[in-house]
């Protein structure tokens, strides 16, 4: 994807913004692609070459990799593993697929699975549920890590809230008491995960040839991801379609 500066920021930021070091590695999925939309990632690939971004809209993405940066840069101890990645194999319909997903921290004495979000506090709001892909997300991870015969027994997220602030935590009932909030996932049985992640594999080979439609639950509901947040969108003639009808 090629990052432009509309606005003529200092170059050190855009130089920031180009240094992409992800390395998903020798694999067919991520954990994290097979719970992206299937027609998004379908558009992804098909439109690689055009992909624009503009600085201004990646900026919370550069804060994430800053702050996993300095959290990798923490002690090691000894009894855990951080930020690396693992690989196992699916079998799906007859055919060999390699998932890969990288860990954030996982305890070697507790087994606790750890993913760090920088993200806003609004998503963390009192009695809100977890997210969908979050649940997915960290299950997947935990399955690898089982094929890797390292043993999860929880998994959580640890949300680091850009947008906290102590005004809004006293004047709003909703809003969250801290600046981190830490959200215990549920655990699926394994079988449960394997299908998921085999029905996903399938949803995503099946778009590479036959482009499907976004559900409202891929589009965030009323299309707040497709306006502000999808990536293809330009080249989407399902957005294109449904954003010229509502005008």
């Amino acid at each position: 994807m090629r990052i432009t500066n509309i606005h003529g920021h200092a170059d050190p930021i855009l130089r920031a913004m180009e240094n992409d070091d992800y390395n998903p590695g020798n694999c067919d999925y991520t954990a994290t692609g097979l719970i992206k939309p299937p027609r998004i990632r379908a558009l992804e690939a098909i439109h690689k070459d055009e992909l624009e971004e503009d600085l201004e809209d990646g900026l919370y993405r550069l804060y994430g990799k800053m702050m996993h940066k300095l959290l990798e840069q923490a002690g090691d101890f000894g009894n855990e593993i951080k930020e690396k990645r693992y690989f196992m194999d699916l079998e799906v319909d007859g055919k060999k697929y390699v998932i890969s997903a990288q860990m954030d921290l996982l305890a070697l004495v507790s087994g606790r699975l750890t993913d760090y979000k920088f993200t806003s506090a609004w998503g963390y709001t009192k009695g809100k549920k977890a997210k969908p892909e979050h649940i997915q997300q960290l299950n997947i991870q935990k399955e690898i890590l089982k094929q890797n015969d390292l043993e999860v027994a929880e998994l959580n997220i640890s949300a680091l809230l850009r947008d906290w602030s102590k005004g809004m935590a006293r004047t709003r009932a909703a809003f969250p008491e801290r600046p981190i909030v830490r959200q215990e996932l549920p655990i699926w049985p394994s079988q449960q995960t394997l299908d998921f992640m085999t029905e996903r594999v399938r949803m995503h080979e099946t778009a590479k040839t036959e482009l499907p439609q976004c559900n409202n639950e891929d589009m965030w509901g009323d299309q707040k991801r497709c306006k502000d947040y999808c990536p293809v969108k330009n080249f989407c003639t399902q957005f294109q379609e449904q954003y010229q009808s509502q005008i």
